[in-house]
C-alpha cells in the first residue's frame, strides 16, 4: 500500500518529495477511470469487498493465514515464495494488530465499485453489507490527482490486482514520468526482479 499513499502525498505535499518511485501501484485517477470503464479491472478488484467486510480479520487469520498465502504469495516464478520467505510473512502477520492495520488501508479507500452481490443488497433495502465508499458506477468520479515531481513507475505486466491499462494516459496526470515495464513479472515485482528494480531506482535517483 506504499504506492497508494505515495501518490496523494506527492500530489498534495510535493515540497517533501524530490523524486517519486512507484512499484505496481495504480495512479488514483487512472485506477478510478479503469474501475468505471473496464470490467476486467472491476473483476480484479472484487477481492477488496472481502477485505472491508465485517468478518475480514477472521477471513485473513483462519487456517494459519491461508487467504493471505493463497492471494499474496503467488508469483510468475514458483521459487520466489519458498518456505523460508512464506514463514517470514506469517511471522509478520502474527504481530498484534498487524492484520487490522493492513485492512485499514482498504477500509479507507475513497471509491469502490459495487458488485452484483452488493447491488442485490441495496435493491433489497439491506445496506448492512455495504460501506460508504461502495458506489454505483454512475456516481463514481475520477479525481484530478496531479504529480509535479519526477516519477519512475516500475510495472510488472502480469499484475493480479491491476490491468495494464492503468498506465494509459498517465502523462496527463504525471507529466514528468518514466515508465519501465517487465513483461515477465507480476504485482510482486520487488521479489521477482529485485536486481533490475534496484538498478533502475538507483539510476533514477542519481540522474
Amino acid at each position: 500500500m506504499g504506492g497508494a499513499i505515495a501518490w496523494p502525498l506527492a500530489a498534495f505535499y510535493p515540497q517533501y518529495i524530490a523524486k517519486l518511485v512507484i512499484l505496481n501501484a495504480a495512479h488514483p485517477s487512472t485506477f478510478t477511470r479503469e474501475m468505471i470503464n473496464n470490467p476486467i479491472q472491476r473483476k480484479k478488484s472484487e477481492y477488496i469487498h472481502q477485505l472491508i467486510s465485517a468478518d475480514a480479520e477472521n477471513l485473513l487469520t483462519q487456517n494459519n493465514y491461508q487467504y493471505l498465502s493463497d492471494k499474496m504469495l503467488m508469483s510468475e516464478n514458483a521459487d520466489i515464495f519458498d518456505v523460508e520467505t512464506t514463514h517470514r510473512y506469517q511471522q509478520v502477520w502474527q504481530q498484534p494488530n498487524a492484520i487490522n492495520g493492513m485492512l485499514q488501508y482498504y477500509r479507507a479507500m475513497p471509491q469502490l465499485a459495487v458488485t452484483a452481490d452488493t447491488t442485490a443488497h441495496v435493491e433489497n433495502g439491506d445496506n448492512k453489507n455495504t460501506l460508504a465508499q461502495v458506489s454505483d458506477l454512475s456516481k463514481m468520479r475520477i479525481p484530478n490527482i496531479r504529480i509535479h515531481v519526477p516519477t519512475l513507475i516500475l510495472w510488472g505486466e502480469h499484475d493480479q490486482a491491476f490491468v495494464n491499462d492503468n498506465l494509459n494516459g498517465i502523462e496527463q496526470y504525471v507529466p514528468d514520468c518514466l515508465t519501465q515495464r517487465f513483461s515477465d513479472a507480476s504485482h510482486w515485482l520487488m521479489h521477482e526482479k529485485s536486481p533490475e528494480i534496484n538498478q533502475a531506482i538507483a539510476q533514477f535517483i542519481e540522474s
